[in-house]
């Protein structure tokens, strides 16, 4: 039985070793310095921390800092905008982030790879790397900018695939993120993209307009090149409302840049809203560098322009078989762009990615839960099996406790008819015929009544007539004051009520005891069968809780024969 009880706690200390264990791995080591500080500058300044990087050999690097470093580098390259060739050193890194608990790392790794089969095109696995990267970020607020560039690169990536409302969502939350953060810069970012969104669906224009006008608010804290397109969203906003005058305002301020594609995109504002606003020889001017730019974005609109009824005469007769054939040629790269069927496809392609998330999600939940559950099931076979040893431990404690009161009941018949059967011829043969009950009887009722307090509990209700005597309550009224017992009276009082109560207490107490008691052992029984505990005890009887608990003991050798235990005394006593 005892064998049986301990091994349920060492079980279970087991399995916490265990999941302890399974915490601690991957770490116990710390990160090299130079990779901590290049971490700190990264997002401030990653120029400089690109070229300390490249002071780096990663091949001497321990395996956990060589991934860091992987991570380091990769950031660098993407917020430096350079190219990002090759997927093999960042897949490493997400490979060997899984198998560590650093969620947050795992996450971090996850999303650049992403931006690299984002930068190669890749968009499906660009799709399911972000989503494995929203996926482990943890909630904490250390973690919310990086969540915020995911949301934002993949609103960039679901709105190229022109997967216009989960871009909105993506967006919005980002926004939420941003504004939590104070993030000025990515706040007037994400309004313009979100802007962009609506504007490219034709709808909630005067939302494209607002969301515009809080971007400008924030543009003195973005590069100028930024603050130019701001200005050209901003113009075709307009544009898509007929407000003429209030874009060409806004297209005065903007200009024309040298990088082709941004140059395309002002060629394309600006050939509208002259050709809008009739001056017509501007639009003309623009209309023509768009149509016949390297570009394949907006030369339709640049030939649409050229060939309207009211621009149509300025082309020369011999060059209007050039734009004809050109407008052609724009209308078809046009159709092949946007495809019907390739919409479709990119958005099953998005679909599917979604659909793959969420089928690891389910996965990965159930295998949690397959786990959970093997856990309840052995803690609670574990609980289910000591709840059986309790129970049938107290069984058999309450099965010797039944014995042994029949026991002390048949032996107190028994000690009572022979005293009763009793019949002395004079005081000395008495007195050797009552020692000779007294020695046959006192160890069988000493043992039996150890064995009885043993597996009892401990009842410490006080008898209701006791409770109901004015010696009890003055006896509650010197506890309260803490003051001791100096009336003689009391204590014949005191006697007189416990033995009114327990009448057979004397009888048993003169049986069991080996040498004669006194007077402070009396007070001490009677006290204990009036409720009152060690502490009391002591503020009673006007002795240290020490002294009355040493007096408890020695009281205890005299009843039983044997040195117990202070508490376990009181407790014989009050089953007396």
């Amino acid at each position: 039985m005892h064998l049986q009880v301990r091994i349920i706690p060492l079980c279970i200390l087991l399995l916490l070793c265990v999941t302890i264990l399974q915490g601690c791995r991957g770490t116990g080591r710390e990160t090299d310095s130079r990779l901590k500080a290049i971490e700190e500058i990264i997002n401030s300044a990653p120029a400089q921390a690109a070229a300390r990087l490249d002071s780096i050999d990663p091949e001497m690097l321990s395996e956990p800092d060589r991934h860091l470093y992987t991570i380091l580098n990769t950031s660098a390259r993407d917020k430096l905008f350079l190219e990002l060739e090759s997927d093999s050193a960042i897949l490493e890194a997400v490979r060997y982030y899984s198998d560590t608990p650093s969620s947050y790392r795992l996450a971090q790794s996850s999303y650049l790879a992403a931006r690299v089969y984002h930068g190669l095109g890749d968009h499906p696995s660009a799709i399911r790397y972000y989503q494995k990267a929203l996926d482990n970020i943890p909630t904490d607020s250390l973690t919310s900018y990086l969540r915020g560039c995911v949301l934002t690169q993949m609103a960039t990536l679901v709105k190229e695939l022109h997967i216009y409302k989960p871009a909105i969502h993506y967006l919005r939350e980002s926004i939420r993120i941003d504004s939590i953060r104070g993030d000025s810069i990515g706040l007037a970012y994400d309004y313009q993209a979100l802007a962009f969104v609506y504007r490219n669906e034709k709808v909630h224009l005067d939302s494209a307009q607002y969301l515009l006008d809080k971007a400008w608010k924030l543009s003195h804290l973005i590069p100028k090149i930024w603050q130019n397109t701001l200005r050209l969203d901003m113009a075709n906003t307009l544009l898509m409302r007929n407000d003429t005058e209030g874009a060409l305002t806004w297209l005065v301020g903007a200009v024309k840049d040298t990088k082709p594609i941004r140059s395309n995109r002002y060629l394309y504002t600006a050939s509208k809203a002259f050709h809008q606003a009739g001056m017509l020889d501007s639009a003309y001017l623009y209309a023509k560098c768009l149509a016949f730019a390297e570009f394949e974005s907006n030369k339709k609109t640049g030939f649409e322009i050229l060939l309207s009824d009211n621009l149509y005469d300025r082309i020369p007769n011999d060059s209007l078989r050039i734009v004809v054939f050109g407008f052609r040629d724009a209308l078809y790269s046009y159709l092949e762009r946007t495809d019907g069927n390739q919409v479709a496809l990119q958005t099953s392609v998005y679909n599917y990615s979604v659909h793959e998330r969420d089928k690891e999600m389910a996965e990965k939940k159930a295998d949690n839960y397959s786990i959970w559950i093997v856990i309840l099931s052995c803690l609670g076979l574990i609980i289910f099996m000591t709840a059986v040893l309790i129970v049938v431990r107290s069984q058999k404690r309450e099965i010797r406790y039944l014995k042994a009161k029949e026991k002390i009941r048949e032996l107190e018949t028994e000690l009572e008819k022979l005293t009763r059967l009793q019949t002395p011829k004079d005081d000395v043969d008495s007195q050797i015929k009552e020692g000779v009950i007294t020695n046959k009887y006192q160890d069988r009722f000493r043992k039996d009544l150890l064995e009885l307090c043993r597996n009892a509990p401990d009842i410490k209700n006080v008898p209701e007539a006791i409770r109901k005597s004015e010696s009890y309550e003055i006896i509650q009224e010197l506890i309260i004051k803490e003051q001791g017992i100096t009336d003689k009276g009391l204590w014949d009082n005191l006697r007189k009520d416990v033995e009114a109560a327990h009448p057979r207490l004397r009888e048993h107490v003169e049986l069991l005891a080996t040498s004669k008691l006194t007077i402070r052992d009396w007070e001490i029984i009677w006290l204990i069968k009036f409720g009152v505990n060690a502490t009391q005890l002591s503020v009673l009887l006007m002795r240290t809780k020490g002294s009355i608990s040493s007096r408890r003991v020695q009281l205890g050798i005299k009843l039983f024969g044997e040195k117990l235990s202070a508490p376990f005394v009181d407790k014989a006593i009050r089953s007396l």
